[in-house]
């Protein structure tokens, strides 16, 4: 593998959003329920714990602007010391490739979406 191509390998971590309510009829603004935020809290030490195990460090956050998702991104980047975390409004209930178009955009080797 030559250096150029090392240095553009990127490590994505998954997350799926904490338990939220159904309080709202609009699906984008659900909020987390009580037993989402502490999943998410648990969720996010886990990272915190396995960033430390493989020695890395979280560059950056994507995530989609959806109530819930914002509030998860949000603890687990206040727990891991996460400084960027862009929101995008397009990637709520969007297609894989369009995650795919903002990954490869990004400078950051290790991003959490």
């Amino acid at each position: 593998m030559s250096s150029i191509q090392a240095q553009q390998k990127k490590q994505i971590f998954v997350v799926r959003h904490g338990h939220a309510d159904f309080d709202t009829r609009i699906d984008f603004e659900r909020h987390l329920t009580e037993k989402g935020q502490e999943a998410v809290k648990k969720t996010a030490v886990f990272i915190q714990n396995k960033c430390r195990e493989l020695s890395i460090d979280v560059d950056l956050c994507i995530s989609s602007a959806a109530m819930r998702t914002r509030q998860t991104a949000d603890i687990i980047c206040q727990t891991n010391q996460i400084a960027q975390c862009h929101f995008h409004k397009e990637l709520y209930a969007t297609e894989f490739s369009q995650w795919i178009d903002k990954i490869s955009k990004e400078a950051a080797q290790n991003i959490l979406l």
